[in-house]
């Protein structure tokens, strides 16, 4: 007895330093969260001024509503119970680990839907399509030198399911180097938008002891891409291959609105906590069931200790031709700044710049090609290497396109087959005996006799199998008013699966429009898309 209250004693013993231990720790962290934790507080090079375009409101008037907008949204928050921020906007670790977890959403109305002139519409259609023209020749080129990269200028980072990282090489420089040179709207824009690339990108200069740029290289000299991204962020190329077909990819990769976004972001692992469309300039259409450009707004918590990030920009996908007329499919996101739409640092979250843009062409029957360039600046004191190892997983998950357009040809088999049980409830209510055998190897669904009946119902043609013939998808089902997504375990025969692998993305693309979403297109496809490559591939050629 006394031995075991000696080791009773002793146990007791460990869990009360144990407990002490955590709170000591826990009184630590909070303690040290708020000098060192987040870079909240840290330089982020603002954005030059933006003029209005024609039809937009004055640059006072403008700049007042988004002070006035800014200074709403505090209010709103609902982490405005906690104790002001400070001069540091800073929140509380509390309500900055609930933040950056999630489990906190910004009001859903942060942004009003934009009122974009026709002026503007033009300036990113037009800037756009040069961009993913430009990165369609550069893929070009790519495969014109035998797919080889320069190893001097450019770093190997990561092989994954036949996709390659790599990223460029720093270089040494005491010279003032270039900002960024963000997508922005000018005066000149209600002028002309062909001269967008040209005269209505605005650069200023810092200087930085360190460089990622290098002399002529096919891959950024003199590209769009290179005058936006900023000199102390690498660019990050993506090759390689994965399953699928152009349509596939294009179907997969279109999110027109807010629940084809999460869909979608829920296959590539791409999760956002708060986001909105807040202007749509090119819908899909029944000439063009895989086109939308729009400007989206998106926040995305980062981790434990890295504070919330937000990013307002520009995306556009399709399905345009290259220089042989061979179809490819593109999914381009590139930040946009705009005075109407205000950074939240005085809700402690942290505007990151990104671009990137993807083109996928064929390169088997069931196998694409895909070619990718793309930065990533998440702003404040990040270290680059942190920076590149997040944004390479999030562009490695591309292969996810693919799978999502797959689950999208599930769910219209299922909707399909659902309106055929309705027109024939009759005939099907009289097929209510329960199989015995499973409809694939016909083996029995029995065990124990008759007392267990194993198996389960294909949700698309409902024959019952066993569990060795069937294939289980994770469906989504039901998108929240919270934003969430909720996902359900679904059976489905290897018939129908195979059958949603085959099925003509196109088709399914146009049967699950929306009828409000059937409009014509302002910018067909082989106008400004075809346009625009012709003018990048008269600047330069494949040699």
């Amino acid at each position: 007895m006394s031995t075991s209250g000696c080791h009773d004693g002793q146990g007791l013993g460990r869990v009360t330093a144990v407990l002490s231990w955590c709170r000591a720790l826990v009184f630590v962290l909070s303690s040290a969260t708020k000098p060192c934790l987040d870079e909240c507080n840290s330089s982020v090079s603002p954005l030059p001024s933006l003029p209005p375009a024609a039809g937009v409101l004055p640059q006072e008037s403008c700049r007042s509503s988004a002070r006035q907008s800014s200074r709403q949204l505090s209010n709103r928050t609902a982490l405005s119970h906690s104790s002001q921020w400070g001069h540091s906007g800073r929140a509380p670790f509390g309500t900055w680990l609930v933040a950056t977890m999630g489990r906190s959403k910004l009001p859903p109305d942060v942004f009003p839907p934009l009122q974009l002139s026709t002026a503007e519409q033009d300036a990113i259609v037009n800037y756009t399509d040069d961009l993913v023209a430009e990165t369609l020749l550069t893929g070009e080129k790519f495969i014109a030198r035998h797919r080889k990269l320069n190893p001097e200028r450019w770093k190997y980072v990561k092989t994954q399911d036949h996709l390659h990282v790599y990223r460029s090489r720093r270089r040494k420089s005491s010279s003032a180097s270039e900002s960024p040179q963000l997508l922005q709207l000018s005066e000149a824009s209600s002028a002309s938008s062909d001269s967008f690339g040209a005269s209505q990108i605005k650069a200023s200069t810092s200087s930085g002891s360190s460089s990622h740029r290098h002399d002529a290289d096919y891959l950024t000299d003199g590209s769009l891409l290179e005058r936006a991204r900023p000199d102390r962020v690498p660019l990050v190329v993506i090759t390689g291959k994965m399953e699928g077909t152009v349509e596939d990819a294009a179907f997969g990769a279109m999110a027109d609105n807010e629940a084809r976004w999460r869909l979608r972001d829920a296959y590539i692992g791409d999760e956002c906590d708060d986001l909105k469309i807040l202007a749509t300039i090119e819908a899909p259409s029944r000439q063009d069931p895989f086109r939308f450009l729009g400007v989206k707004w998106a926040t995305k918590a980062m981790g434990t200790f890295i504070t919330q990030r937000d990013m307002v920009y520009v995306e556009s996908t399709g399905i345009a031709r290259d220089s042989n007329g061979e179809k490819v499919a593109y999914m381009l996101k590139h930040s946009y700044a705009l005075e109407r739409v205000p950074e939240l640092s005085e809700l402690g979250v942290i505007r990151a710049r990104v671009s990137s843009c993807f083109i996928i062409r064929p390169h088997s029957d069931m196998t694409v090609e895909v070619f990718c360039r793309a930065f990533n600046d998440m702003g404040g004191d990040i270290m680059e290497g942190v920076t590149v190892n997040i944004f390479k997983e999030a562009l490695l998950s591309v292969g996810g396109l693919v799978q999502c357009a797959y689950v999208k040809k599930l769910k219209w088999q299922m909707s399909a087959r659902e309106q055929e049980a309705r027109e024939h409830a009759t005939t099907l209510a009289a097929q209510t005996h329960a199989p015995t055998h499973c409809a694939g190897c016909h083996h029995s669904l029995s065990k124990f006799g008759r007392l267990v009946q194993t198996g389960a119902a294909c949700q698309v043609c409902r024959r019952v199998f066993c569990s060795k013939c069937t294939t289980v998808k994770r469906i989504g089902v039901d998108f929240g008013n919270a934003g969430s997504i909720t996902e359900k375990n679904m059976n489905f025969c290897q018939e129908c699966v195979d059958l949603a692998v085959k099925l003509p993305a196109w088709g399914v693309a146009l049967e699950t429009m929306p009828k409000g979403e059937r409009r014509e297109v302002k910018h067909s496809l082989s106008s400004s898309m075809t346009k625009s490559l012709r003018k990048t591939m008269s600047a330069s050629s494949l040699g």
